[in-house]
């Protein structure tokens, strides 16, 4: 309840009276103990909170509309990471509540908060535990449900660095991952990546985008400042956000090196096929099927929506994913049956590898099963 009661107080301030995000979370924390302050400063977050109660008392849409959303710790329980949640109400939590509205969409940029192990990611056999995390929620403008079956390659939220351009350094090059769910008609998107908290001298924001990529005409970039903004004429959703940072969080030399290190990873400079991938290659439909162990919480039917991408996600035993494919890509045209294809990730050590399959059922639908090989716990 404290949580929401801060998100209320952040965005009940009337816009002509609205702090930085920077300020509001301050404030916030302020309130809570978390900072002394001195005099001059604490009174100034006093006359701000007082402002807040006359607006409480009057009653404003504003208010409601802060009410509305799920906090974000809620999200991080929806999608069963308690550890994650527990991080959302710890006081390195950002509390952020800004409002964007463009093309058919209104976003909501709740907050974030960065850490150690509160999830499992592996990329190429390598665990990547210190990440970043973000809660969005996206809404129809015109007040009308989102639909059910909405998934995470619907939309795109993407950490950008400032002097970089956007479409070159993205949550693709972050060792992004996302997931997400619809409640009450709202959209809650919990996105991950690479902790960028040593960025925080630079600048970071973060986009939303109604499309799965980010390329050169979502937003602008200058050559000279390396500001981004977005490009006014883009045609659709494309937010743009600046994100309140902990500046004493800051390390050049780290920041330099994580660049380096994602343009390495693009660009595939280590060509050396791993042992997870050469383990990979022994594999085919029918040895997982007979060799692999089914997991069967994982089973997940869905359809196809209007651009024909089958939307899905998984958990198990700490491990998580989601992403979409194109079923025309899975199967042959007039295909039933178990596909040959299949999609290989790698679990905590090289030789142990999480598969998911794709089954096309006669009504149409398709069954997304996981199976992990036997070590692999």
């Amino acid at each position: 309840m404290s949580d929401k009661l801060d998100d209320l107080l952040k965005n009940a301030l009337a816009p002509s009276e609205e702090p930085s995000a920077w300020l509001n979370t301050r404030i916030i924390q302020i309130a809570k103990g978390d900072i002394t302050m001195r005099k001059p400063f604490f009174k100034s977050a006093r006359v701000a909170i007082a402002a807040v109660a006359a607006v409480l008392a009057a009653g404003s849409i504003t208010t409601y509309a802060a009410w509305k959303y799920l906090s974000m710790d809620e999200v991080a329980q929806e999608v069963k990471n308690d550890k994650l949640a527990k991080a959302f109400q710890g006081k390195d939590a950002i509390r952020i509540n800004e409002s964007q509205t463009y093309g058919d969409y209104k976003v909501t940029l709740l907050g974030s908060t960065s850490g150690k192990s509160l999830t499992k990611f592996y990329s190429n056999g390598i665990e990547h535990d210190d990440r970043t995390y973000v809660v969005a929620a996206i809404e129809k403008k015109d007040g009308s449900a989102m639909p059910k079956d909405v998934g995470p390659s619907d939309f795109l939220v993407t950490p950008f660095i400032k002097g970089e351009k956007p479409w070159q350094c993205n949550a693709f090059y972050m060792h992004g991952g996302a997931s997400s769910f619809v409640k009450d008609g709202v959209m809650y998107y919990l996105s991950e990546w690479d902790n960028y908290e040593v960025f925080a001298k630079r600048g970071v924001y973060l986009g939303v985008l109604d499309e799965a990529f980010c390329d050169n005409t979502s937003y602008n970039f200058d050559e000279k400042t390396g500001e981004i903004t977005r490009n006014e004429d883009y045609e659709g959703l494309n937010a743009l956000f600046t994100v309140p940072m902990d500046e004493s969080k800051a390390d050049e030399k780290a920041a330099d090196a994580l660049l380096e290190q994602w343009q390495k990873d693009a660009e595939g400079v280590d060509e050396e096929e791993t042992e997870e991938q050469n383990e990979a290659k022994k594999w085919d439909i029918d040895r997982i099927q007979k060799e692999a162990v089914l997991v069967k919480d994982s089973i997940r039917t869905v359809k196809a929506d209007k651009d024909g991408m089958l939307n899905y996600s998984w958990k198990w035993n700490g491990y998580e994913g989601s992403g979409a494919v194109s079923e025309d890509t899975v199967f042959k045209k007039g295909q039933t049956g178990m596909s040959e294809y299949f999609n290989t990730t790698n679990g905590n050590a090289e030789k142990d590898l999480i598969f998911e399959t794709y089954c096309r059922n006669e009504d149409g639908t398709v069954t997304i099963s996981i199976y992990h090989t036997k070590g692999c716990k």
